[in-house]
């Protein structure tokens, strides 16, 4: 509230000592909003404004004119994308790297069941019951079931919790791996020691079988069961040959490497040498598991980049650097200097209007005075 001027300049008094008071409360995200006590009109009017990326808004706010607050509007609700969108045909960067939030919440999270790419034998036997389900309808004449597509299970039971154990509740492929590794990243937690070098390999030949999993075998399965039939684009597994680089220790991650920027977009080689990077940093930690994803965490920002990027590589879509992916992980909209500059002025020009106004009134008001002495 420092910013605001004292309340006797900010209402008008009736000229006899009685000035009329307002009060500061705060308007829902901590926003200040100044009111009168009473019905009294506000003396002043407020310039509000703000910028969110290219968009802007400047208003001008007076008791007479009944104008809302920024903060008071009406706000359209955060988009939240289905899960088979997610699992199964991702179309845009934002679908991978909410993608790889899941992974990294099922490879460090406390609970690897809260992420929506876990699976155990009770969300495998609810997939196997849907799949006959549909298989029943399609047999009986109803069509809704049949499409293998992209727009498949959207509309659906809830989406498809486990798309790897879709026909008849098969298991995925890489169930199996990544509980392996989240086990070999829990050595040495009960008494505070750290892994050794040979503990480490272990989690990067381990962080190999999984990734070859997830991001090749699981495809080339999903590619075999005609889930991508009516797809615009197959997707293209990882190659053998860059998930090499997952075993090279030796080799730094992109993020190491001399004249590194964050704003460069890793190669597929890259991504998984910055995985194994992240997954042998874990290891060597002893704070296992890791809390819930923070974008200013700088092992969570590098995996969720990597992971988001080798997700998008496989579907064609376009990768993005770490600097792109964490904006749009951490829901953050850039501060852009021209939109500043644009709403600056107009708040200017605003105030010019306010002060004409005013003027006009004070001439008006003197030469109501000059008629009535008349």
């Amino acid at each position: 509230e420092s910013f605001l001027p004292v309340p006797s300049s900010l209402a008008g008094g009736d000229g006899d000592g009685d000035v009329r008071l307002l009060s500061v409360v705060h308007c829902r995200e901590g926003e200040v909003r100044v009111q009168l006590d009473s019905e009294y009109t506000l003396a002043v009017r407020l310039v509000e404004a703000g910028t969110a990326g290219y968009l802007g808004q400047v208003t001008v706010i007076d008791r007479p004119s009944g104008t809302e607050c920024y903060e008071c509007q009406a706000k359209p609700a955060q988009k939240v994308y289905p899960i088979c969108t997610i699992r199964s045909t991702p179309s845009q960067p934002v679908h991978c790297i909410v993608w790889a939030k899941e992974m990294y919440k099922l490879c460090f999270g406390p609970k690897a069941a809260d992420s929506m790419l876990f699976e155990d034998e009770e969300s495998l036997r609810a997939d196997s019951e849907a799949a006959e389900k549909e298989k029943a309808e399609a047999e009986g004449g109803d069509d809704k079931g049949g499409d293998n597509g992209e727009g498949g299970g959207e509309s659906g039971n809830g989406g498809e919790r486990t798309n790897g154990a879709a026909a008849g509740g098969e298991k995925s492929t890489y169930m199996d791996a990544v509980t392996r590794l989240r086990d070999l990243m829990s050595i040495g937690v009960g008494d505070g020691a750290k892994p050794s070098s040979a503990d480490v390999s272990s989690v990067r030949s381990a962080a190999r079988t999984a990734l070859s999993a997830l991001f090749a075998d699981e495809i080339r399965k999903q590619i075999g069961m005609d889930r991508y039939k009516t797809a615009d684009r197959v997707p293209v597994p990882v190659g053998e040959s860059d998930l090499a680089s997952c075993a090279d220790a030796a080799a730094p991650p992109p993020s190491e490497r001399e004249g590194y920027q964050p704003t460069d977009v890793w190669s597929e080689s890259d991504c998984v040498a910055e995985l194994a990077s992240c997954f042998a940093e874990v290891a060597s930690s002893t704070s296992q598991p890791l809390p819930e994803f923070d974008k200013d965490d700088e092992t969570a920002m590098r995996f969720v980049a990597a992971a988001s990027n080798l997700r998008s590589r496989v579907f064609g879509i376009e990768a993005q650097s770490l600097y792109s992916a964490k904006g749009i992980a951490g829901n953050i909209i850039p501060a852009i200097a021209t939109t500043n500059a644009i709403c600056a002025g107009l708040q200017v020009l605003q105030a010019f209007r306010i002060l004409r106004i005013q003027l006009e009134e004070k001439k008006r008001g003197e030469g109501e005075k000059e008629e009535g002495g008349a």
